[in-house]
């Protein structure tokens, strides 16, 4: 069997200089600086605003605990009034019994 011969191929150069070489790096390193100091910026001002101050916030909140204590007390009132009514309704007339009504029959039970 006869070899083949090698076939050496050049290197391919995308660039021929040095100095290209260099400023290309040094572009795309500041592009990519560019980039993460515009997402810091983005952040930043997200993070000055959840250091407001708390009594701004305070007020809103307050009033928001005394409606739900409001609510929640009217809710108790309704719920001690159903069942005052309940009772009373038990206490006031009890319910019919017949006399001439047979006793219900008892279920017997059977083992095999």
């Amino acid at each position: 069997m006869a070899r083949q011969p090698k076939h050496h191929k050049k290197p391919v150069k995308y660039i021929d200089q040095k100095d290209s070489m260099l400023q290309l790096a040094s572009s795309i390193s500041e592009a990519q600086e560019d980039k993460a100091r515009e997402k810091i910026a983005k952040k930043q001002p997200a993070q000055d605003a959840q250091k407001s101050p708390r009594t701004a916030r305070g007020a809103g909140v307050r009033k928001l605990k005394l409606a739900k204590a409001a609510l929640a007390s009217q809710q108790a009132q309704h719920k001690k009034e159903r069942a005052k009514s309940r009772r009373e309704a038990k206490r006031g007339a009890p319910p019919p019994v017949r006399e001439d009504a047979p006793p219900p029959p008892r279920k017997k039970v059977s083992f095999a």
